[in-house]
């Protein structure tokens, strides 16, 4: 094959298509993940970030009842500490 006739063009297209189908394995190249950590290092910062605080917006939105809503009765007055927390099911 007559590697010539190659342009600039057809050998960053053909590497892009590399890149894009072993992307994590370019990490593992010596010296790619410095260069790529650094450069990306406030990104990856605001990205966590906002990770973090979704999950914290989530957790935050999952809390169990303070007083008890299964009941085994139909009120909160009549509970029976079996049925109050699907969590703490206990046997008779």
């Amino acid at each position: 094959m007559d590697y010539s006739k190659m342009t600039q063009d057809d050998f960053d297209r053909v590497l892009s298509q590399i890149v894009k189908e072993d992307a994590a394995v370019l990490l593992t190249v010596p010296g790619v993940y410095k260069a790529v950590s650094e450069h990306y290092n406030n990104e990856v910062l605001e990205r966590w970030e906002n990770e973090e605080r979704e999950l914290y917006q989530v957790g935050n939105k999952i809390k169990t009842p303070e007083k008890p809503v299964y009941t085994r009765y139909g009120s909160t007055d009549d509970v029976d500490e079996r049925y109050s927390d699907p969590r703490k099911i206990k046997s008779n």
